[in-house]
């Protein structure tokens, strides 16, 4: 089992919650971000807990 994250940077935190309410996310609408989607657990989850 595995989720799917659509990560992408902008200018601001008003920007950023632009596309939460887009169908499709980030990478939809009428001016999308540059996404990368990585299936999986998110990073910064996966380090919690593990040994460094």
């Amino acid at each position: 089992m595995g989720a799917l994250f659509d990560y992408f940077a902008a200018l601001s935190d008003e920007m950023a919650a632009g596309p939460i309410d887009e169908l499709g996310g980030p990478a939809a609408g009428p001016q999308p971000f540059k996404t990368v989607s990585i299936k999986g657990m998110d990073p910064v989850v996966s380090r919690r807990g593990s040994p460094r």
